[in-house]
């Protein structure tokens, strides 16, 4: 028996290459779409819970207090004081607390030790929902009483949809002309040998 070969028309041949090429076109799409970044980085955030970068936002004259724990936390919180503290008169510290993490609230509190008193902002509002990455400013004012180096402490509450977590900052603060000078030392006399008795 003979084998017949059936030759492909012209008009077969441009149908099975506009099939061709849209198949390519439509691979290409697909693969576009699965490698496109999420458009919302907020919603990436709260899918892969990976910490948000703070960085770019940071204000240059800001510097960070110094965290009780060595592990990274939900917030990061930074200072400046803008004008040396003066004993007697109102200073202004300025701060800085930008959440890392999607939170579900977010309360810090502030305290000081002797030689300060606080005239406001000893507490921030309650913030709730704080977009991670984006920062909240919040002043505290106190009015040194004498010369010293002081530390500010700082504890911040914040609830996640997992966990509660505190951490405690540190704010050095320098009052006047920072430590007084020690009074000197008097002195030491060496007590004269008592005096031998007759025999």
């Amino acid at each position: 028996m003979r084998r017949v070969r059936v030759k492909a028309s012209k008009s077969n041949k441009a149908a099975g290459g506009l099939r061709m090429a849209a198949l390519i076109v439509t691979g290409a799409l697909l693969l576009a779409g699965c490698g496109s970044s999420d458009p919302d980085p907020k919603s990436a955030s709260q899918r892969t819970g990976k910490r948000t970068e703070t960085s770019s936002a940071l204000r240059p004259d800001m510097v960070a207090a110094v965290s009780s724990s060595k592990t990274p936390g939900n917030v990061e919180l930074r200072f400046t004081i803008p004008e040396r503290p003066q004993i007697g008169q109102r200073t202004e510290i300025e701060l800085s607390l930008v959440p890392t993490v999607e939170l579900e609230r977010l309360v810090a509190r502030f305290q000081v030790p002797e030689g300060l008193e606080v005239v406001s902002g000893s507490e921030t509002s309650r913030v709730d929902r704080p977009p991670a990455g984006v920062e909240i400013s919040h002043t505290l004012v106190v009015v040194p009483k004498a010369d010293g180096i002081f530390n500010i402490t700082a504890v911040v509450l914040t609830d996640s949809a997992t966990e509660s977590v505190s951490r405690t900052f540190s704010i050095p603060l320098i009052a006047g002309a920072g430590l007084p000078d020690a009074p000197a030392e008097a002195p030491r006399t060496t007590p004269a040998p008592a005096a031998s008795r007759p025999k």
